[in-house]
């Protein structure tokens, strides 16, 4: 399910979305909504793992609190740190779209941009 999930999303080929002089800011937005959506994607499996890798230690901890502990914290952070991540997509998601000429947007907001 992961590496499906990853397959696409490590397809470095069409991450730049023009080609040497024919680009233009339309071009830059649709390439920095491609590296945010990278981020978020690749951000959200690296989440899961640690996540998982939490409750292994918990579960596998057989009383030892120094164990539970350091899996608790795993959680805290990771949880703290996702959603720091989604907080800055969240304005960065603001911010372009208030930067959009309308003319280049299709139904659904700025990362929906046709060049």
């Amino acid at each position: 399910m992961v590496v499906g999930y990853l397959v696409p999303t490590l397809a470095f080929a069409q991450l730049v979305p023009c080609n040497g002089v024919n680009c233009n800011f339309c071009h830059l937005l649709e390439l920095v909504d491609r590296m945010l959506t990278f981020i978020i994607k690749f951000s959200t499996v690296l989440a899961g793992i640690a996540f998982a890798w939490a409750g292994f230690l918990m579960i596998t901890a057989a009383g030892n609190m120094s164990q539970i502990q350091k899996g608790k914290g795993i959680f805290s952070n990771v949880l703290i740190g996702f959603i720091i991540m989604l907080a800055a997509w969240l304005i960065i998601d603001t911010i372009l779209s208030m930067l959009v000429d309308q003319s280049f947007l299709q139904t659904g907001g700025w990362n929906t941009l046709k060049c």
